[in-house]
């Protein structure tokens, strides 16, 4: 009897201890599988991150290729624009320049009348063209830069007026324009051989015409003013010369358009 309630408690125990052993087991296992799925679910989170970072990126170089593109795109119409309004609008120079009457310089103030030969280069025929001129005074080591010759012309961008001149193709016509300048006294040149000062004188020319579009251009022109003794150098308070003792040097000559 005894031994028969110790076989039936110690199956009870091996039971119960059984039922235990489930139990860390289940939990053990339990735990493995919760690692397993939070770890599965980090790597399908960091892979969701990965694919929309790749995605963000192709669609920012996809963007970026299309800037690209439009910007090139507007680069090669800017520059076929150019091109078609450099071949249909009139280019209007200077051909050369001469006196109509004697330059003279009095007590410090100089003043001459120019004539202009003006000549298109283009098939387009320029209309109204005007001519400014502007005498100007070289300072000792003054080159005069053509951005000067420029900011000069600026001034007279609108000083234009709708004539009834037209220079056709390879046509030239004649045009005459009045300049007068102060001396500044400040900005004579010294001489070596006495105590005289000269002065040295240049002309800027302003062409300005229209095309058959109605825009406005102008052509900026500097001149070096000599005598025919190639000197440049002129006494600033008296002296008269001919339009045949004047030398008129085009330095240069620029296309300045407002646009």
């Amino acid at each position: 009897m005894n031994q028969s309630r110790f076989i039936k408690i110690s199956f009870q125990e091996l039971i119960l201890e059984e039922k235990g052993l489930f139990k860390n087991l289940t939990k053990i296992l339990w735990n493995l599988t919760s690692c397993d799925h939070q770890k599965i679910e980090r790597i399908y989170w960091l892979f969701s991150l990965m694919i929309a970072a790749l995605a963000t990126s192709a669609a920012f170089a996809a963007a970026y290729y299309t800037f690209n593109a439009y910007v090139e795109a507007a680069r090669q119409a800017g520059i076929a624009q150019k091109a078609l309004d450099s071949s249909t609008r009139p280019w209007l120079f200077i051909d050369r320049l001469a006196l109509e009457g004697p330059l003279v310089v009095q007590q410090g103030n100089v003043s001459l009348k120019v004539k202009a030969v003006m000549k298109n280069y283009t098939q387009s025929p320029a209309l109204g063209a005007t001519l400014v001129a502007k005498l100007q005074q070289i300072r000792p080591g003054f080159n005069y830069p053509q951005k000067e010759t420029k900011t000069i012309c600026n001034e007279f961008r609108n000083d234009t007026m709708l004539n009834s001149s037209v220079i056709a193709n390879e046509s030239t016509l004649s045009w005459p324009a009045a300049a007068t300048k102060t001396i500044d006294r400040n900005g004579l040149f010294p001489s070596a051989k006495s105590d005289k000062k000269y002065t040295q004188l240049s002309l800027v020319c302003c062409l300005n015409y229209f095309g058959l579009d109605g825009k406005s251009h102008q052509t900026a022109v500097h001149a070096q003013i000599s005598n025919n003794q190639q000197s440049i150098f002129f006494d600033p308070d008296q002296g008269t010369f001919e339009p045949n003792d004047i030398n008129m040097n085009i330095d240069y000559m620029i296309p300045n358009d407002s646009n």
